[in-house]
């Protein structure tokens, strides 16, 4: 399948202008230009490096506004209400998503790349051992599954396996607070905030 790039080179190599191109095409005129000079294209690389902090930064502006819609017939529960999906779904879509198999942002798998080395047993029977929060304490609800994730402990971005030991339940706030930090770097961000804030900080020994 030939691509629009192709096509413009090919419509450029019969003769045709730039104007031409963009009334054959349907295409902006920009698009045109930037495939058939080499100037343009060093140009846009060239503002990209010099504009390289505004860009990020605007970015992350328009991350901030984004509002994410629905897709058709897709219908938002009211806050903490689940969607009617079996538990028994849900709970694989959470070990899925975190042995690094891709689900989609409505639980659809699209990519499967490994095999679980543990099922939903496995985790309700660690789950009904105590359903807290590893990180605060706070206690979960095994049917709430929005409420709660399954965190690496060890961040796979650090080097963190997808093993059953390395799981830890959390609560979907501390789970986002962490992030990709060790444990020790989630409790030195939790002081940070505390002192900025007031708050007097006392390890107990």
């Amino acid at each position: 399948m030939s691509t629009l790039k192709d096509n413009i080179l090919e419509l450029r190599s019969k003769g045709y202008s730039y104007n031409k191109i963009v009334e054959e095409l349907g295409c902006a005129k920009s698009t045109v230009a930037y495939h058939l000079s080499d100037k343009t294209k060093r140009s846009k690389k060239e503002w990209k490096q010099r504009n390289k902090t505004s860009v990020s930064i605007t970015k992350k502006i328009n991350y901030f506004h984004k509002t994410y819609k629905p897709k058709p017939n897709y219908k938002f529960h009211p806050r903490g209400k689940e969607r009617k999906t079996p538990i028994k779904e849900r709970i694989n879509g959470k070990i899925q998503t975190f042995i690094g198999n891709s689900y989609g942002r409505y639980g659809k798998r699209t990519v499967v790349r490994t095999r679980s080395t543990f099922g939903i047993k496995d985790v309700k029977r660690d789950f009904d051992k105590s359903p807290n929060c590893f990180y605060t304490g706070r206690p979960l609800v095994w049917e709430n599954t929005g409420d709660w994730h399954m965190d690496h402990y060890i961040p796979r971005a650090k080097g963190g396996s997808f093993l059953y030991s390395n799981m830890r339940i959390s609560c979907k706030e501390a789970n986002i607070a962490k992030s990709d930090l060790y444990f020790e770097d989630l409790l030195k961000l939790c002081e940070d905030v505390l002192t900025h804030n007031g708050a007097k900080v006392e390890w107990q020994q």
